[in-house]
């Protein structure tokens, strides 16, 4: 079995960037009809989607095993943006250079070889965010991850109604 590869993912790279689309449409597409219309684009139609916050903010690592995409973690560094946790509705400090967003983060599997993919994923990503000066990563969750979320470092500082389900805002703290 191939070991759990975690690297970049080259946004120049039409290739690559259309399996991450693929991969994060194929992790969300159960969800309900409408569920992330103001937050996502999703093409049913080449099964794909994407995050509505530009790609030229964003730095995205990825989990493979061999070939296979099986998750990814995405980051918006770009603060002058409208935020994805505020298309949710909450209302964050917002400083370039200081705070960053975590727009999304799954995996198709639980373990890789021996390794757990999500906090494999998060631990990758903060070397990138200490490089930029980054101390405070926003993001959000819904009620059924929030646990997973919390024993990955975040802590819930706020919720709201969205769509017919409590959404919370996530705070962590990126020390060196």
């Amino acid at each position: 079995m191939s070991e759990l590869r975690i690297t970049e993912l080259n946004l120049n790279d039409p290739e690559r960037l259309a399996a991450y689309e693929k991969a994060l449409y194929q992790a969300f597409r159960k969800h309900p009809p409408g569920t992330f219309d103001t937050l996502w684009a999703f093409d049913p139609e080449h099964e794909r989607a994407r995050i509505l916050v530009p790609y030229a903010g964003q730095r995205i690592v990825v989990a493979q095993v061999g070939a296979e995409l099986i998750g990814a973690v995405a980051l918006n560094l770009d603060m002058g943006v409208t935020l994805q946790v505020e298309r949710y509705g909450f209302s964050v400090p917002k400083v370039q250079g200081q705070t960053a967003e975590g727009l999304v983060l799954f995996s198709s599997r639980m373990l890789a070889g021996r390794r757990f993919v999500l906090p494999a994923l998060v631990e990758a990503v903060l070397p990138i965010l200490r490089a930029k000066g980054i101390t405070l990563l926003w993001a959000s969750c819904d009620k059924k991850h929030l646990l997973g979320y919390m024993q990955l470092g975040f802590r819930s500082v706020d919720k709201v109604l969205f769509n017919q389900q409590d959404e919370f805002l996530l705070q962590r703290s990126i020390v060196a």
